[in-house]
Protein backbone atom coordinates (compact mmCIF):
# COMPACT_ATOMS: atom_id res chain seq x y z
CA UNK A 1 0.00 0.00 0.00
CA UNK A 2 3.16 2.49 0.89
CA UNK A 3 4.46 1.90 -2.33
CA UNK A 4 1.55 2.12 -4.34
CA UNK A 5 0.68 5.54 -2.80
CA UNK A 6 3.99 6.82 -2.77
CA UNK A 7 4.97 6.03 -6.57
CA UNK A 8 1.67 7.01 -7.62
CA UNK A 9 1.56 10.66 -7.66
CA UNK A 10 5.84 10.79 -8.71
CA UNK A 11 5.36 9.14 -11.61
CA UNK A 12 2.26 10.81 -12.15
CA UNK A 13 4.69 14.57 -11.90
CA UNK A 14 7.22 13.01 -14.30
CA UNK A 15 4.76 11.65 -16.90
CA UNK A 16 1.82 13.93 -17.54
CA UNK A 17 3.16 17.50 -15.89
CA UNK A 18 5.60 19.84 -18.12
CA UNK A 19 8.10 21.76 -15.90
CA UNK A 20 11.78 22.29 -16.29
CA UNK A 21 14.21 19.85 -15.12
CA UNK A 22 11.58 16.77 -15.36
CA UNK A 23 14.29 14.99 -17.14
CA UNK A 24 16.99 15.24 -15.35
CA UNK A 25 15.39 13.97 -11.92
CA UNK A 26 13.87 11.13 -13.71
CA UNK A 27 17.50 10.39 -14.82
CA UNK A 28 18.64 10.87 -11.49
CA UNK A 29 15.72 8.52 -10.42
CA UNK A 30 17.40 5.80 -12.41
CA UNK A 31 20.74 6.26 -11.60
CA UNK A 32 19.65 5.29 -7.87
CA UNK A 33 18.72 1.71 -9.86
CA UNK A 34 22.64 1.21 -10.56
CA UNK A 35 23.57 2.09 -6.82
CA UNK A 36 23.67 -1.35 -4.92
CA UNK A 37 22.47 -2.21 -1.75
CA UNK A 38 25.51 -3.62 -0.01
CA UNK A 39 27.10 0.00 -0.84
CA UNK A 40 24.61 1.82 1.52
CA UNK A 41 23.70 -1.13 4.32
CA UNK A 42 26.14 0.00 6.36
CA UNK A 43 25.10 3.78 6.28
CA UNK A 44 21.46 2.83 6.88
CA UNK A 45 22.15 0.53 9.61
CA UNK A 46 24.20 2.87 11.45
CA UNK A 47 21.04 5.87 10.91
CA UNK A 48 18.61 3.04 12.05
CA UNK A 49 20.73 2.32 14.94
CA UNK A 50 20.88 5.90 16.27
CA UNK A 51 16.78 6.31 15.84
CA UNK A 52 16.74 3.27 18.54
CA UNK A 53 15.24 1.07 15.56
CA UNK A 54 16.78 -1.85 15.73
CA UNK A 55 15.88 -4.90 16.52
CA UNK A 56 12.41 -3.74 15.25
CA UNK A 57 9.61 -3.64 12.09
CA UNK A 58 10.10 -0.42 11.37
CA UNK A 59 13.38 -0.79 9.42
CA UNK A 60 11.79 -3.30 7.33
CA UNK A 61 8.29 -1.17 6.98
CA UNK A 62 9.92 2.61 6.70
CA UNK A 63 11.78 2.01 3.68
CA UNK A 64 8.99 -0.29 1.67
CA UNK A 65 6.82 2.44 2.32
CA UNK A 66 8.34 4.80 -0.01
CA UNK A 67 8.69 3.99 -3.28
CA UNK A 68 10.94 2.84 -5.34
CA UNK A 69 12.94 3.71 -8.46
CA UNK A 70 11.59 0.73 -10.11
CA UNK A 71 8.32 1.49 -9.59
CA UNK A 72 8.34 4.71 -10.65
CA UNK A 73 9.80 4.07 -13.80
CA UNK A 74 7.22 1.17 -14.47
CA UNK A 75 4.14 3.67 -13.99
CA UNK A 76 5.75 6.64 -15.39
CA UNK A 77 6.46 4.89 -18.74
CA UNK A 78 2.33 3.24 -18.42
CA UNK A 79 1.42 6.91 -17.63
CA UNK A 80 2.83 8.23 -21.26
CA UNK A 81 1.03 6.28 -23.05
CA UNK A 82 -2.55 7.55 -22.13
CA UNK A 83 -3.59 9.68 -24.77
CA UNK A 84 -3.34 13.49 -23.60
CA UNK A 85 -6.55 14.36 -25.09
CA UNK A 86 -8.49 12.46 -22.52
CA UNK A 87 -6.52 14.57 -19.85
CA UNK A 88 -7.43 17.93 -21.92
CA UNK A 89 -10.72 16.89 -22.47
CA UNK A 90 -11.01 16.45 -18.00
CA UNK A 91 -9.80 19.52 -18.05
CA UNK A 92 -12.15 21.46 -20.05
CA UNK A 93 -14.84 19.64 -17.90
CA UNK A 94 -13.27 21.29 -14.71
CA UNK A 95 -10.68 18.77 -13.12
CA UNK A 96 -7.88 19.84 -11.84
CA UNK A 97 -4.51 17.98 -11.24
CA UNK A 98 -5.22 15.64 -8.29
CA UNK A 99 -9.21 15.25 -9.70
CA UNK A 100 -7.33 14.05 -13.66
CA UNK A 101 -5.12 11.56 -11.53
CA UNK A 102 -7.66 9.74 -9.54
CA UNK A 103 -10.76 9.71 -11.74
CA UNK A 104 -8.97 9.37 -14.96
CA UNK A 105 -5.49 7.94 -14.77
CA UNK A 106 -5.45 5.90 -11.78
CA UNK A 107 -8.76 3.99 -13.00
CA UNK A 108 -7.03 3.05 -16.95
CA UNK A 109 -4.34 2.63 -15.02
CA UNK A 110 -4.79 -0.13 -13.03
CA UNK A 111 -2.87 -2.97 -14.55
CA UNK A 112 0.56 -1.52 -13.99
CA UNK A 113 -0.17 -0.10 -10.27
CA UNK A 114 -1.21 -3.78 -9.81
CA UNK A 115 1.62 -5.21 -10.93
CA UNK A 116 4.01 -3.15 -8.89
CA UNK A 117 2.07 -4.04 -5.63
CA UNK A 118 2.55 -7.62 -6.70
CA UNK A 119 6.43 -6.73 -7.25
CA UNK A 120 6.35 -5.44 -3.73
CA UNK A 121 4.61 -7.62 -2.35
CA UNK A 122 7.14 -10.83 -3.54
CA UNK A 123 10.19 -8.95 -2.31
CA UNK A 124 9.24 -7.95 1.12
CA UNK A 125 7.96 -11.85 1.09
CA UNK A 126 11.17 -13.57 -0.11
CA UNK A 127 13.59 -10.97 1.55
CA UNK A 128 15.97 -12.62 4.15
CA UNK A 129 18.91 -10.68 4.79
CA UNK A 130 16.93 -7.75 5.94
CA UNK A 131 15.49 -9.46 8.14
CA UNK A 132 18.32 -10.89 9.37
CA UNK A 133 20.16 -8.01 9.41
CA UNK A 134 18.08 -5.88 11.98
CA UNK A 135 16.04 -9.17 13.26
CA UNK A 136 18.32 -11.44 14.47
CA UNK A 137 18.87 -10.10 18.34
CA UNK A 138 15.43 -10.89 19.52
CA UNK A 139 14.06 -14.16 17.97
CA UNK A 140 10.22 -13.18 19.15
CA UNK A 141 10.74 -10.80 16.19
CA UNK A 142 12.02 -13.49 13.94
CA UNK A 143 10.11 -14.10 10.39
CA UNK A 144 9.07 -17.18 8.64
CA UNK A 145 11.99 -17.26 6.48
CA UNK A 146 14.64 -16.62 9.22
CA UNK A 147 12.55 -19.34 11.99
CA UNK A 148 12.71 -22.07 9.30
CA UNK A 149 16.38 -21.67 8.46
CA UNK A 150 16.94 -22.18 12.28
CA UNK A 151 15.15 -24.96 12.45
CA UNK A 152 16.80 -26.36 9.80
CA UNK A 153 20.08 -25.22 11.07
CA UNK A 154 19.09 -27.40 14.47
CA UNK A 155 17.26 -30.69 12.82
CA UNK A 156 19.61 -31.30 9.73
CA UNK A 157 21.16 -34.16 8.65
CA UNK A 158 24.48 -34.45 6.86
CA UNK A 159 23.87 -35.98 3.98
CA UNK A 160 27.43 -36.40 2.86
CA UNK A 161 28.62 -37.82 6.58
CA UNK A 162 25.66 -40.06 6.76
CA UNK A 163 26.66 -41.55 2.97
CA UNK A 164 30.64 -41.79 4.35
CA UNK A 165 29.17 -43.97 7.45
CA UNK A 166 27.51 -46.94 4.98
CA UNK A 167 29.06 -50.38 4.34
CA UNK A 168 31.22 -50.77 0.97
CA UNK A 169 28.64 -53.17 -0.87
CA UNK A 170 30.77 -55.91 -2.10
CA UNK A 171 31.20 -56.76 -6.40
CA UNK A 172 29.24 -59.77 -6.55
CA UNK A 173 25.94 -57.86 -4.91
CA UNK A 174 26.65 -54.93 -7.58
CA UNK A 175 26.70 -57.34 -10.01
CA UNK A 176 23.49 -59.42 -9.19
CA UNK A 177 21.76 -56.01 -8.96
CA UNK A 178 22.05 -55.06 -12.73
CA UNK A 179 19.26 -52.93 -14.12
CA UNK A 180 16.43 -54.55 -16.40
CA UNK A 181 17.79 -51.45 -19.17
CA UNK A 182 21.03 -53.83 -19.85
CA UNK A 183 19.03 -56.80 -19.78
CA UNK A 184 16.77 -55.35 -22.98
CA UNK A 185 19.74 -53.96 -24.51
CA UNK A 186 21.07 -57.52 -24.91
CA UNK A 187 17.98 -58.89 -26.54
CA UNK A 188 17.50 -55.75 -28.65
CA UNK A 189 21.50 -56.77 -29.56
CA UNK A 190 20.42 -60.51 -30.57
CA UNK A 191 17.42 -59.79 -32.20
CA UNK A 192 19.59 -57.08 -34.40
CA UNK A 193 22.06 -59.89 -35.47
CA UNK A 194 19.94 -62.52 -36.21
CA UNK A 195 18.23 -60.48 -38.90
CA UNK A 196 21.29 -58.65 -39.78
CA UNK A 197 23.37 -60.66 -42.31
CA UNK A 198 26.48 -59.76 -40.33
CA UNK A 199 28.09 -62.31 -38.29
CA UNK A 200 27.80 -62.20 -34.68
CA UNK A 201 31.43 -62.27 -32.47
CA UNK A 202 32.70 -65.57 -31.54
CA UNK A 203 32.06 -65.48 -28.32
CA UNK A 204 28.24 -65.74 -28.49
CA UNK A 205 25.73 -67.55 -30.38
CA UNK A 206 22.28 -66.51 -31.41
CA UNK A 207 19.66 -69.13 -30.83
CA UNK A 208 17.11 -69.39 -33.33
CA UNK A 209 14.37 -70.41 -31.27
CA UNK A 210 14.57 -67.46 -28.83
CA UNK A 211 16.30 -63.80 -29.19
CA UNK A 212 18.32 -64.49 -26.49
CA UNK A 213 21.83 -64.74 -26.30
CA UNK A 214 23.46 -68.16 -25.05
CA UNK A 215 27.38 -68.40 -24.67
CA UNK A 216 29.50 -71.18 -25.96
CA UNK A 217 30.52 -73.67 -23.05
Amino acid sequence: IGTIISSVPAAYVLSRLRWKGRNIWFVIILATMMLPGQVTMIPVYLIFAKLHWIPGYLPLIVPAFFSSAFSIFLLRQFFATIPDEISDAARIDGCNEFQLMMRIVIPLAKPAISAIALFAFLGAWNDFFGPLLYLVENPNLWTLGIGLTQFQSLHHVDRNMSSCARPRPNCSTCASRQPLASLRAMVDFGQSARTSPVSTPSCVSVSSASPRLVPHE
